[in-house]
């Protein structure tokens, strides 16, 4: 429906506490954005959301950078495409319902016993280490929201993570 419309155009859409933004011109996927996050992470971000409002320009944001500034240009169509796809994938990971907000302990001596940790792993027990929320774990890591979900998943099965409580 975007590039359908518009040769260019920006859109803002809210979620709850959160803005994302979207630009493309002449087809092209020019940024997304939401909070911290950039590219494709962004644009599959946004289209996770299930409720909000939107507001569409049929300009690009010219103070803007590109998506990525090496990178070569991706046609919308493709880029919505694979952020679908990222959407997608998160509905198949098996992982327990974690609130946002959630934080993580870790089992030291679990963690001594642990061999072969994924990178994915290694970077997410480095930032709960650290104090970091499952959305901040979520928009630090730049792999994608069901990698991120499944190494999470996977520590807190081997007892390597445990989910803090709320109360303390």
């Amino acid at each position: 429906m975007l590039g359908g419309t518009s040769s260019q155009g920006t859109v803002t859409a809210t979620h709850a506490a959160e803005q994302g933004v979207v630009a493309f011109e002449a087809g092209q996927f020019l940024m997304a954005r939401v909070g911290s996050l950039r590219g494709m992470k962004a644009l599959a971000r946004m289209l996770s959301w299930k409720e909000g409002s939107f507001e569409f320009h049929a300009s690009a944001l010219a103070s803007e950078p590109p998506h990525a500034p090496d990178a070569d240009p991706i046609p919308l169509a493709t880029a919505l495409r694979e952020a679908a796809q990222w959407v997608d994938e998160l509905t198949r990971v098996r992982a327990p319902e974690l609130v946002p907000a959630a934080h993580f302990c870790l089992d030291r001596e679990i963690l001594a016993a642990e061999a072969g940790l994924s990178k994915t792993e290694e970077a997410v027990l480095d930032l709960a280490g650290a104090g970091f929320s499952l959305r901040r774990i979520l928009d630090v890591i730049p792999e994608q929201d069901a990698t991120v979900l499944e190494a999470i998943a996977s520590l807190l099965d081997r007892g390597v993570l445990v989910e803090a409580d709320a109360s303390s």
